[in-house]
Parts: C-alpha cells; sequence; structure tokens
C-alpha cells in the first residue's frame, strides 16, 4: 500500500469536483481517504492503496470533471499514523 498526497490547483472548487473525485474513489476496491475543498480555491486529496489504484484516481484528478480545469496536480509521497477507513469527502 502507499499514502500519497494530491494538491489539484485550477478551477476546481464549485464545479463537481470532489464528487467526481469521490465518484472514481469508489470505483477502486483498496483505495481508502478522503477528498476536501482547501481555503486558497485548491482541493486536496489523501489517499491510501494498490500503486495501480492510486495512480489511476491521480489520472482521474489530472482530467477532472467537464467545467472544471485542472492547471497543476502536486502529488507527495505521506506517511500516515492512523489507518483510513473508507474513502469520503470532507468538509
Amino acid at each position: 500500500m502507499i499514502y500519497k498526497r494530491i494538491i489539484v490547483k485550477g478551477i476546481v472548487q464549485g464545479v463537481g469536483f470532489r464528487a467526481f473525485i469521490y465518484r472514481n474513489a469508489l470505483k477502486l476496491p483498496t483505495l481508502k481517504g478522503y477528498v476536501k475543498n482547501l481555503p486558497d480555491g485548491s482541493v486536496e486529496i489523501i489517499c491510501r492503496g494498490e500503486k495501480k489504484e492510486v495512480d489511476e484516481l491521480i489520472t482521474a484528478a489530472k482530467r477532472g470533471p467537464l467545467g472544471s480545469r485542472v492547471d497543476s496536480v502536486e502529488i507527495t509521497e505521506i506517511e500516515v499514523e492512523k489507518d483510513i477507513e473508507g474513502f469520503s469527502v470532507a468538509h
């Protein structure tokens, strides 16, 4: 399992971006984590899963839903102390 923090910048708030990521994450059986809006207008995704599934979510984040515009995607490997259960939209 790998852990990633993904920061997506561009027009990614108010366009259904979190719901888009949530729907894509639910299709990936090992993926756990959350997606949330950040105060600076970007979206943060924290995820844990098999490399292939994490990569699929990153590909979806780079694409985004209709109406969004992804300007940049920053990906960092992280260590998470507590186990993450399921995938959710954080507020």
